[in-house]
């Protein structure tokens, strides 16, 4: 790209850390950062996550002309330096791949990632944990091992999910001003 914004790819299962990190990122990194989440759209594609990941599994299925859409706005005000997009595919999607300047992968082990997600969904009776934990055993824990065999060794950068948040973030911090120095 060679030029400002970098377009920071934050990749990982649901529960890996995704969303926290990209806030703390964008924290780090102070004025000229915009993020970009992948959840605040309603993006077209497959019904059911879990039986789309284990039958095609191919990212060209989820319409994301509104990221690329947004993305393109940041890209042109000047005033943006870093874009960070909170997203699961890494470069495996065709609309967003020549957009991104660095795919970070955060490799989070599965428990941890289960576990997060229990602890952020807001479950009014333990009846729903057991339905969620049950979906869970029955397809989405598949559907999370295939997405990491997938965008894992797409990533320019994986980071060891099972680090602190500060961790990480300090991580990644030092690697994109690295790369931001050798790039201007």
């Amino acid at each position: 790209m060679g030029e400002f914004p970098l377009i920071l790819s934050i990749a990982a299962i649901s529960g890996g850390g995704k969303t926290t990190v990209a806030k703390r990122l964008a924290a780090h990194l102070n004025d000229g950062v915009k993020i970009v989440h992948y959840d605040d759209y309603q993006l077209t594609g497959p019904s059911d996550f879990g039986n789309w990941a284990v039958s095609s599994g191919d990212n060209n299925d989820w319409d994301v002309s509104p990221i690329v859409k947004e993305i393109n706005l940041h890209i042109k005000n000047r005033e943006v330096k870093y874009i960070i997009l909170d997203y699961p595919f890494s470069y495996l999607h065709a609309q967003l791949k020549d957009l991104i300047s660095i795919s970070i992968f955060i490799d989070t082990p599965l428990d941890i990632a289960m576990a997060r997600r229990l602890i952020r969904e807001n479950y009014t009776t333990v009846d729903m944990i057991k339905i969620d934990s049950q979906i869970y055993l029955d397809r989405g824990r598949k559907a999370y091992q295939i997405m990491i065999e997938k965008v894992k060794p797409s990533a320019d950068i994986v980071i060891d999910g099972a680090l602190s948040v500060e961790a990480i973030t300090q991580k990644l911090v030092n690697i994109i001003r690295s790369k931001s120095l050798n790039e201007r």
